[in-house]
């Protein structure tokens, strides 16, 4: 069960980016977004909870998520190209595999809809503010001028030895660039 915590609390640490995350140059990105989040994980009693800040990156032929702190830098890389990912965290583990979601579960300890993640950022889900995403209550608290979700709360209720974990994002900006 501590294991658990500490992946959860890593999780909340890994939605920590800061906002110096940006790609290689020579990249060529087609659309970055850059958020804040809060998580709080609880189980058996126990609860911790982090706040940090994201940025999602996509490029032709990959899309990326990036997590750091802001005092101690990256902590996470998560790069998804078509039927392969690759996992990265700050002290250098590197994990390769099919999907995603599985790498995610794999470091965490528990599911994330990493593959549902850009498409929740973006995705003008019309007047539908609270929906269920691969197990997750989903609740679209406010919009920006342009109806797309700037602030989400997501909640996962506890299951199988799973924490109940609550997690809200609020999205500071959104880039798209010319191919």
């Amino acid at each position: 069960m501590k294991r658990r915590f500490f992946l959860a609390a890593a999780f909340a640490s890994l939605l920590a980016g800061c906002s110096a995350l940006r790609p290689p140059e020579g990249e060529r990105v087609q659309r970055q977004i850059e958020g804040r989040f809060s998580i709080s994980v609880e189980s058996s009693g126990d609860s911790r909870s982090d706040r940090g800040s994201f940025v999602w990156t996509e490029a032709e032929g990959w899309q990326r998520l990036d997590i750091g702190h802001p005092l101690a830098g990256t902590l996470m890389r998560l790069t998804m190209y078509p039927g392969r990912a690759v996992f990265e965290d700050g002290s250098g583990k590197k994990l390769e595999g099919r999907s995603a979601q599985a790498l995610m579960a794999e470091y965490l300890g528990f599911d994330f809809p990493i593959a549902a993640f850009r498409s929740l950022l973006e995705a003008d889900t019309g007047t539908a503010d609270s929906f269920e995403l691969q197990g997750w209550d989903v609740s679209v608290v406010q919009r920006t001028s342009q109806g797309l979700p700037q602030l989400v709360r997501l909640r996962k209720e506890p299951s199988e030895g799973s924490p109940l974990i609550r997690a809200t994002l609020f999205i500071d900006s959104r880039q798209r660039y010319a191919r």
